[in-house]
């Protein structure tokens, strides 16, 4: 205890003899000649209170680097007792300033709490390191050479903490990112392959990557496939070369090469997934009545196909099979099919082709095509094209977007008017605001009267959006007070204002509010105090408010950048 306590031990090894701390023996001979070599002050100073003296044995084990190290572990970066001990066997702080100015840093990029906790229980040795010297510089070259932002700094530092801080700047990072600039040609290229994989800014680049490269490039792969790769899938690349032979092998034997296209992403889906998941992919194919070719020439137009789980496959089949009396061969020509989602593509053009078809609109037959078309495409061939002969194609094309429509309630609906949003974003949300205003009629025609205000309540709390009960309030508009909250109190309109004798508004008067807004019309914006608005009487369930809405909606057009 006294050897590894003493700052001096070297020599108060040589002076005591044996080597020990706990071993007698007295002085050596030679203790003449090197004491003539210390100090009389020095020695008075850090031997004599040592010899003999148990307090001052037990105060030097106080200062012990070890303990100081376990107590700023806890305190400081927020470790566990166990934690702590296991990382102060691989640092040992003899002092906590550089520590601290490393937290700092840690703090300064955004790290704080878990995320200190994470980088310091995995990489003990940064504590020891000067911030401004070692850390630092490696922080500039993520932000200027990559030109990462601290979020993405953080993100990658938080996978791989001990690489990306205690490596090499200058013998492993920077040789990384010039190779890998050269093979994928710009520094945005760097940033997307970095992202995806952060082994290739500090793993054995030239050894392991470059190797696999050169394979590529005999066996016909051009520099743009190469590209691809690495910025969709390098961990491919970065495999032990057998994996990667495998899986090159296997590819080839599905019919792709390394000069095609798909090959990029064909290759690397097979090398990331395990031969047994591949197995049993191929199974859930074949149990749905797929042959085992069906199943290749699927995996060769869209390799995604594999990727999907085996109970959105069974989903998505049993769908198309049953309604539509679909193929495995006509599936298997364009399986990105299985790739979209059932609930937000394939119900709702279903419901929307089929109402058309009943109409007599629709006389095709659905085909891939119509599912696979962008959403604004199908919007407007299908839905706005046909809204006004058929105003149920709206509904039905809303009820199955429910989950994906931002829910706007008639208190908020004349809001919308004097925003500017793109076609398909506004046909949402207009969507959205029919749905709303029908539930609110409907509520308000079968709930019984309100119960007795309150004395001192403002009128508005027995207006037409007070809640009714609990099993006559729509589902859709459980967040009707919380958007009123925030998007601020009904905007009245010309359109939809009560009129100043208080009495009830005749439907007739009801007309639709088109390109009614507040700045249309300044009056609406009297400073009023609220408790002495008239409530804005909704619209009629036979009014085409929504429809006028919806149509205005969608005929604004997006103002041009400058």
């Amino acid at each position: 205890m006294f050897l590894r306590c003493c700052p001096h031990h070297l020599k108060v090894r040589a002076l005591l003899g044996g080597g020990g701390g706990g071993g007698g023996g007295g002085l050596r001979k030679p203790t003449a000649q090197l004491l003539g070599s210390v100090p009389v002050t020095h020695f008075f100073k850090h031997f004599l209170p040592f010899l003999g003296n148990q307090a001052a044995l037990s105060s030097a084990a106080a200062t012990d680097p070890c303990s100081l190290t376990v107590h700023f572990l806890i305190n400081s970066c927020g470790l566990s007792e166990v934690e702590a001990t296991a990382a102060a066997a691989r640092v040992r702080l003899r002092s906590t300033k550089r520590a601290h100015a490393v937290l700092a840093l840690f703090r300064g990029l955004g790290l704080a709490g878990a995320d200190i906790t994470r980088v310091v229980t995995a990489a003990p040795p940064v504590l020891s390191y000067r911030a401004e010297r070692s850390l630092m510089p490696k922080i500039d070259f993520f932000r200027h050479d990559l030109g990462l932002s601290d979020a993405e700094i953080r993100r990658i530092i938080l996978i791989s903490p001990y690489r990306l801080l205690c490596y090499s700047l200058e013998k492993c990072f920077r040789p990384n990112y010039l190779l890998l600039r050269d093979l994928v040609g710009s520094d945005k290229n760097v940033i997307t392959a970095v992202l995806q994989y952060t082994e290739l800014i500090h793993g054995d680049v030239r050894g392991v990557l470059l190797p696999k490269v050169k394979a590529l490039r005999d066996d016909g792969a051009s520099d743009a496939v190469i590209v691809k790769l690495l910025t969709t899938h390098p961990k491919a690349l970065m495999h032990r070369h057998s994996l990667f032979e495998e899986s090159l092998a296997g590819v080839k034997e599905l019919g792709i090469t390394p000069s095609s296209g798909m090959f990029p992403y064909s290759f690397g889906l097979f090398a990331r997934m395990h031969p047994t998941k591949w197995k049993l992919r191929m199974n859930n194919y074949l149990s749905l009545g797929w042959t085992e070719e069906q199943v290749k020439q699927a995996f060769v137009r869209h390799p995604y196909c594999m990727s999907v789980s085996d109970h959105k496959v069974r989903r998505i089949w049993q769908f198309f099979a049953g309604k539509f009396g679909w193929s495995a061969e006509y599936v298997a020509g364009s399986p990105t099919l299985l790739s979209l989602s059932f609930e937000k593509r394939i119900l709702p053009r279903h419901a929307v082709l089929s109402l058309l078809a009943s109409r007599g609109e629709f006389k095709r037959i659905i085909k891939i095509s119509h599912m696979v078309m962008s959403e604004k495409k199908f919007v407007e061939r299908y839905v706005t094209s046909y809204q006004e002969a058929i105003p149920e194609v709206v509904e039905a094309y809303a009820a199955r977007t429910a989950s994906a429509v931002t829910v706007v309630t008639a208190a908020t609906v004349v809001r919308l008017q004097a925003v500017t949003l793109p076609p398909v974003t506004a046909l949402r949300r207009g969507l959205a605001a029919i749905a709303a205003t029908r539930a609110i009629a409907a509520a308000r025609a079968v709930s019984p009267p309100h119960a007795p205000q309150r004395a001192g309540s403002p009128p508005f709390a027995t207006s037409a959006f007070a809640a009714p009960p609990s099993g006559l309030w729509p589902s859709s508009l459980m967040a009707e007070r919380a958007t009123t909250s925030t998007l601020g109190s009904p905007v009245a309109s010309p359109c939809n204002r009560a009129p100043a004798s208080g009495g009830a508004r005749s439907p007739a008067r009801l007309g639709p509010p088109v390109h009614c807004t507040a700045a249309a019309h300044p009056e609406t914006q009297r400073q009023t105090p609220r408790h002495a608005r008239a409530p804005a009487p909704l619209p009629s369930p036979v009014c085409p408010f929504g429809f006028h809405l919806l149509v205005g909606l969608c005929s604004s057009k997006r103002p041009r950048r400058p």
